[in-house]
């Protein structure tokens, strides 16, 4: 299929306008405090922004409206059929909001003769690949993006080469036989890129995207952090509601419960399995 052959795949509308809906509702009050951070001029030579680009990554407290687009069971399917196996969530959902402030667009050429050097320009505008193996991420658009939006781009089949994480020049990127495909489309659009694809964000002046990122692995490179798990639970969330099989696919970065060893700073399964009551 594409997703194997491209390293990415974009599906027009695949969530309905009323699911995506639920999910703004859910989340209206964390949107606009986060947006107006960021529209805030104050905001705009701080550490995020430096009056060239602020990324914002909010994390999420669980809820039914997340759950119903995070373990969507045709996504699911899809990507254990695309992998082979069972998979996990590797991270923590993070709904982001990226806003572009900059004149012209960012060029790795530029970068490499220093035109940005007393900037703080910390966004992936160089065209670069992930890791872990067996990365999926998922991108959802949580608002109508077009060519005048800031945007993500990919680029196809270079999944099938060995790349490094070093970072890609446009230079480089323009000798490739294929061109970038545009991340574009109407609010509840999807994208998935394996971790091996090369990407990038291009900047428009004065736009904006929030997208909810979701990733994926056959169990490898799980995140664990105690904090986010605190942001998910506080409105407490009830996993006895989830079914086996959401609950498994969770389980990485919340976990079950019962016995750990911990060895060598890692968190093993006790091998007697014995459940802490």
């Amino acid at each position: 299929g594409p997703l194997l052959d491209n390293g990415g795949l974009l599906i027009n509308d695949y969530f309905n306008n009323s699911l995506i809906d639920s999910f703004l509702n859910e989340y209206k009050d964390l949107i606009e405090s986060e947006k107006k951070m960021i529209e805030n001029k104050e905001m705009h030579n701080s550490k995020t922004s430096n009056n060239i680009y602020a990324y914002r990554v909010i994390n999420l407290h669980l809820s039914k409206a997340l759950i119903d687009i995070w373990l969507n069971e045709e996504i699911v399917s899809f990507l254990e059929h695309y992998l082979g196996t069972k998979i996990y969530a590797r991270e923590y959902p993070r709904l982001v909001y990226t806003k572009y402030f900059y004149d012209d667009n960012l060029k790795s050429i530029d970068k490499y003769n220093n035109k940005y050097k007393n900037m703080l320009v910390d966004v992936p505008y160089f065209w670069h690949t992930d890791h872990t193996a067996g990365l999926i991420s998922l991108h959802i658009l949580l608002e109508d993006v077009d060519l005048k939006s800031t945007h993500m781009q990919y680029l196809p089949g270079s999944n099938k080469y060995l790349n490094s994480r070093d970072l890609y020049s446009d230079e480089t990127i323009s000798k490739f036989a294929k061109k970038p495909i545009d991340c574009i489309g109407k609010k509840g659009t999807i994208y998935f890129h394996s971790g091996n694809t090369l990407h990038r964000v291009v900047g428009r002046k004065n736009s904006s995207r929030l997208s909810l990122i979701l990733c994926f692995s056959p169990g490898s490179g799980i995140e664990f952090d105690c904090e986010r798990i605190a942001t998910a639970l506080s409105k407490k969330f009830r996993f006895e509601d989830l079914t086996q099989k959401k609950r498994e696919i969770l389980s990485g970065i919340y976990p079950r419960g019962g016995g750990y060893n911990l060895i060598n700073n890692s968190l093993l399964k006790d091998k007697f399995n014995e459940q802490i009551k």
